[in-house]
Order: structure tokens, then sequence, then C-alpha cells
């Protein structure tokens, strides 16, 4: 998508709604502006680790930290014996 935007006497432009999706943002959240060493400008969306929740679906699987460190030292084991 390329887009050319206007700069309103404030200073600001508005983002098209395509980068908007594109981005995953709505109104009133926040997105992080990077510009790089060759002069592009990078948009990124400014998401919180609170905003992963619910994102992944565990399907009935749920060890306790014993179990888990029971699994990486089982599986250390098996790596050096290879």
């Amino acid at each position: 998508m390329t887009k050319v935007l206007v700069i309103n006497p404030a200073g600001m432009i508005e983002l098209p709604e395509e980068a908007l999706d594109a981005l995953r943002v709505k109104p009133g959240d926040s997105i992080r502006l990077r510009t790089l060493a060759n002069g592009e400008v990078v948009l990124e969306a400014q998401t919180s680790i609170l905003d992963l929740y619910g994102s992944i679906d565990p399907k009935g699987i749920c060890l306790t930290v014993e179990e888990m460190d029971e699994i990486i030292a089982e599986e250390a084991v098996r790596s050096v014996s290879n």
C-alpha cells in the first residue's frame, strides 16, 4: 500500500483505515515511530504483554514447574548423549 498523506497545520497526519488494520490498532491506541539510518520511518503497534493474554490455547496441557524442569533435564541429557 502506498498513500500520500497530507500534514495539517498542527503537524498531524491521519492514517488510512488500511494502515490501522495492518497495525491492528484503533483510535486511542499507541504506535511506535522509528526513524532508520537510511531515512525510512517505521510505524509499529505499541502492544502490552497484557494484549497477549488468552492468545495461546494450552489445549488442556498444564504442567507444574517441577514437571517442566524434569522435561528440560531429560532433553538436556538426551542432547548430550547424541
